[in-house]
């Protein structure tokens, strides 16, 4: 669900800005850049929150949550300061989600000895959103010729995977980077 939805946020987005909010290409291409810089930083910084012990569920939570606020926001936030804190608080999310997911195996079995099995269903998981997300946002677009159709489509997907983000949160308590469960 993580991917599906990143992956039709960043692929539509340089051409949502170009058509809704009137952005030079050049321009877009910076409000692009945006999320992706995010999403590096955050992935350094919660890599090391992981490592220092802080439980992997309720940082999970947090970044599915974020996004799924921007989606049913997109609405209202339009552009200018607005529109440019929904690409940070995106961009932020993007970057803890992924974090949290590619450590589940090792929260699940130990540091150093994820099972194979956990990380293939992570990466199926992953793979399939790349493919699902922006074919479903290129149809939905085609269909109604409305960007606004992508907010409540995505925001529904999005809700769908933070209510997993909170079954996975309680099944996995406390459970932090490093220790075995």
């Amino acid at each position: 669900i993580f991917s599906c939805q990143y992956y039709a946020y960043m692929t539509g987005l340089p051409q949502y800005l170009v058509e809704v909010h009137g952005l030079s290409a050049s321009f877009a291409v910076v409000g692009y850049t945006v999320p992706v810089v995010m999403l590096i930083v955050t992935n350094l910084v919660f890599s090391m929150v992981l490592r220092a012990g802080v439980p992997l569920g309720p940082m999970l939570v947090l970044g599915m949550a974020s996004q799924t606020a921007v989606w049913w926001l997109i609405p209202v936030t339009g552009g200018g300061i607005a529109g440019i804190v929904s690409l940070l608080v995106f961009g932020i999310g993007a970057g803890i989600c992924p974090t949290c997911l590619f450590a589940v195996p090792s929260v699940l079995a130990g540091s150093g000895r994820p099972p194979a099995s956990a990380f293939g269903v992570i990466m199926t998981g992953r793979n399939l959103g790349v493919l699902i997300g922006p074919v479903l946002l290129a149809v939905a677009f085609k269909s109604t010729g409305d960007w606004g159709i992508a907010a409540p489509i995505f925001g529904t997907v999005t809700t769908l995977g933070l209510g997993l983000c909170l079954w996975l949160a309680a099944v996995l308590g406390g459970a932090r980077y490093g220790t075995s469960r």
